[in-house]
């Protein structure tokens, strides 16, 4: 074995997630040096000298994250494990938040949900085109024993199930609120068609349908002053819509009430307060 300098000596020293535990000794002699090396997670490997003073390695999967510069302090294992409580059997994410409520995570150099980080780590690669999702429905849960693969048609029929889909009068277009769900039924009962109660309620044939059939559950009131978002009231929109027919503008109108204009021409238009 060629002999080596004190100097040249790195036992005990650390490369990033890597601590240098003894040289490998070969019978013939090596242009580099060789050296047995432990992870913080446990795993070894083999790296030779120039490769660890260059921080080039990649030696298993949690120091796989490297940045743009190719360098990294903390392994994402360490990092994830590091950013969430427990909170009964939910584990919430503390780190940032999505505007859609989900945690976010940087891992393998991009950002991503840190629930869909959470079954990478725990669990393994996500299948292309397959969602990750909550048995729990709580949003900041990164818990893996919450979470489960599944299409997007999987997820989509999980919320509607749940009640959570945009359905009836939770759509800010909806026009059936319980009351009118019970008339469309004793009406259909008693003998008039599809049809003639679609031109009667003005909504498709196919939204008559959904509701004879139990697809749109009845839903409370919530248009107009019931919906709790709401910056105008019954009476502001007909003046809007009496205004606006006198020749005001839009912009005029929006900013005369100090409401966005997109507000004041969707109200006007009969897109949203359709049911006045």
């Amino acid at each position: 074995m060629k002999p080596y300098n004190k100097k040249d000596d790195l036992v005990g020293k650390r490369f990033r997630n890597l601590t240098v535990v003894s040289r490998v000794e070969f019978d013939e002699p090596k242009k580099n040096s060789v050296w047995n090396c432990v992870c913080d997670c446990g795993k070894k490997s083999i790296v030779s000298r120039p490769t660890l003073i260059k921080e080039e390695f990649k030696h298993c999967e949690c120091s796989n994250f490297i940045s743009k510069r190719g360098k990294t302090t903390i392994c994402p294992i360490t990092r994830f494990n590091k950013s969430y409580v427990i909170n009964g059997e939910c584990w919430e994410w503390q780190r940032g938040i999505r505007p859609n409520g989900y945690g976010q995570f940087y891992m393998n150099g991009k950002s991503i949900s840190s629930h869909r980080a959470s079954w990478i780590i725990h669990k393994g690669p996500i299948p292309k085109g397959m969602c990750v999702c909550h048995k729990c429905d709580n949003r900041k849960c990164v818990n893996p024993d919450h979470l489960w693969i599944g299409t997007y048609k999987d997820n989509g029929q999980d919320m509607a199930k749940k009640g959570r889909s945009c359905t009836g009068l939770k759509n800010a277009n909806g026009k059936i609120d319980t009351k009118l769900y019970k008339e469309i039924l004793n009406k259909y009962k008693s003998g008039i068609n599809q049809y003639a109660l679609a031109k009667e309620y003005k909504v498709k044939q196919a939204c008559i349908y959904r509701i004879l059939r139990k697809f749109i559950a009845p839903l409370e009131n919530t248009h107009g002053e019931n919906n709790g978002m709401s910056k105008l009231t019954k009476e502001i929109v007909i003046e809007l819509r009496r205004l606006h027919k006198d020749g005001a503008s839009f912009y005029s109108l929006s900013k005369k009430l100090k409401v966005n204009i997109t507000t004041i021409e969707r109200a006007i238009k009969g897109k949203t307060w359709s049911h006045i």
